[in-house]
């Protein structure tokens, strides 16, 4: 298909393809289970990474909200969000395994905190973005089509 200004026009892309459907599942019962996959497995990579005391405590816990919250909405980056503290802070913050982090740590923990609800409402509004962009080029695509500007006109009369 060839644009008015002579452009190829390509299909959308993966990730703007997951971006426009309500999560890569419409499902709770599987948002929210890879969302816990996800967060295990930056758990993992944490552990492999640095030894507990080798602080960066939150390091691996990032990218995994930032594809929970891409891929799933809100609600579940909310969630891995929290497991993601939780995690942190039992395995990873003095004193360990333990949820009552040091004066210090408190800090960084609400930090991590405010960090993550920025990642879920930043995705949040991408997400919105994309929609309304290819529902904007839909409507577009739908009225290059239907009009009938360029066209030859002989043999109306």
């Amino acid at each position: 298909m060839i644009a008015s200004n002579n452009q190829v026009l390509r299909p959308p892309g993966a990730l703007t393809r997951i971006l426009i459907r309500d999560g890569l599942s419409g499902s709770p019962w599987v948002q929210y289970p890879v969302a816990l996959a996800l967060v295990a497995a930056a758990l993992v990579a944490r552990f492999a990474m640095l030894p507990a005391n080798g602080g960066l405590a939150f390091n691996t816990f990032y990218p995994a909200i930032v594809a929970v919250s891409l891929l799933f909405g809100v609600g579940p980056g909310l969630v891995a969000s929290a497991l993601s503290a939780a995690c942190a802070d039992y395995f990873f913050l003095p004193p360990y395994h333990s949820f009552a982090p040091e004066g210090g740590y408190l800090t960084s923990l609400g930090f991590f905190f405010v960090t993550c609800a920025l990642i879920c409402y930043i995705s949040y509004g991408m997400r919105g973005a994309v929609t309304a962009l290819c529902a904007s080029e839909h409507k577009l695509r739908a009225l290059y089509k239907t009009s009938n500007v360029g066209r030859s006109m002989r043999g109306a009369i």
